[in-house]
């Protein structure tokens, strides 16, 4: 049985700020924005979250990675703390013809608080094939 979204308690999006903004960049988020994500997070059951996150520690697809024939862009934001750079570099080795691309003062979220910024990447690097 699937469990009810939580409300937020009243106040709480404030307290939460210093955590949330690492996930994004210091001045690309509007309050609004900023309080629909944390919104978004807090209605998340944590558990299912912290469930998601074991299973991505153990899923290494480092093997199959050299399997992908086409041109690869990877985006990341210069500020994301969930991916690391060891992570991304594994990723943009593995991938043979992948081009790693660090978006300044981006976060984990950059398709939402800068998407004009990785429109023009994406744009360029469809372009350039």
């Amino acid at each position: 049985m699937a469990s009810k979204p939580r409300r937020v308690p009243e106040g709480v999006l404030r307290p939460a700020s210093p955590f949330f903004r690492l996930l994004v960049d210091e001045n690309g988020l509007t309050d609004a924005l900023f309080d629909f994500v944390t919104r978004q997070v807090w209605q998340t059951d944590q558990s299912m979250m912290a469930h998601r996150f074991q299973l991505l520690e153990g899923f290494d697809m480092s093997g199959r990675l050299s399997r992908i024939r086409v041109p690869t862009l990877i985006l990341a934001g210069d500020k994301d703390v969930l991916v690391t750079s060891r992570t991304l570099t594994e990723l943009s080795e593995g991938i043979g013809n992948a081009e790693l691309q660090r978006l300044p003062r981006c976060g984990h979220l950059a398709f939402v608080t800068k998407p004009a910024l990785v429109a023009d990447k994406v744009r360029d690097f469809l372009s350039d094939r």
